[in-house]
């Protein structure tokens, strides 16, 4: 479109990222990220004016409690909205997906259905209950396959019958 400005792009390292903004959420594969780059990012969220929430896909945080561990990185006055199993298309390696919000963004409202605006009250209630749902039905299927992950149903294309072509 003629006139509209154009998105920003910056290609380096986090380390010298001066800011997240304008960005509202971030995303991170944290598999094999070095400790200075984790400290960045964690100094960059937690003072970020616009940022609200990220999510960190590594191995699971085990015999730890995750927030100490992200403190450990620079992430300060967070929570922990939820946390999910996910697997690696291809290779089938698992990691631990986690939603992490600064304390106002994931408090009460998302857990509370009588804050904020109805439509917005209304969209967050659902995306909570929709949750548990998803991981029920997982952990059904992985009874059968030994394996239990997050996974969003998909709706099975059916093939369509190729012509037979008779043998001379």
């Amino acid at each position: 479109v003629e006139g509209a400005s154009q998105p920003k792009l910056e290609c380096c390292s986090i380390e010298k990222v001066r800011s997240l903004s304008p960005a509202t959420h971030v995303y991170t594969f944290w598999e094999g990220i070095p400790t200075g780059a984790k400290e960045a990012l964690g100094e960059l969220f937690s003072t970020s004016g616009t940022c609200q929430a990220i999510a960190i896909v590594q191995r699971a945080v085990r015999n730890k409690d995750v927030l100490f561990y992200l403190d450990q990185f620079g992430f300060s006055d967070v929570c922990v909205a939820t946390s999910f199993p996910v697997a690696m298309s291809g290779s089938g390696r698992t990691f631990r997906a986690y939603v992490i919000c600064k304390n106002g963004a994931c408090g009460e409202a998302s857990r509370q259905p009588s804050a904020g605006p109805p439509e917005e009250v209304e969209e967050r209630a659902q995306l909570v209950v929709s949750r548990p749902m998803m991981e029920k039905k997982s952990r059904a299927a992985g009874r059968k396959t030994g394996r239990v992950q997050a996974s969003i149903p998909f709706t099975k294309i059916k093939k369509r019958p190729r012509s037979r072509q008779r043998k001379a």
